[in-house]
């Protein structure tokens, strides 16, 4: 098989610990472009805040959690 290259190319990587939550801000290069790329690390589970320009686009919805 054929290896496919990713268009993005980590350049820098910091991480935040925040309480149960790490920080991740990364600097990725893409089109010969550095451009900012954070994200939380959770041990379970997925998050996404997504920006347009300076602002936060959110949802209101209420998910109930999972107990195990």
């Amino acid at each position: 098989m054929k290896e496919i290259k990713s268009p993005f190319e980590t350049v820098e990587s910091e991480k935040i610990k925040l309480g149960r939550f790490t920080l991740v801000q990364d600097k990725v290069r893409v089109k010969n472009q550095i451009r900012p790329y954070d994200y939380l690390e959770m041990i379970e589970g997925v998050s996404i805040l997504p920006f347009h320009g300076e602002n936060i686009i959110t949802l209101k919805e209420y998910r109930y959690p999972i107990r195990l």
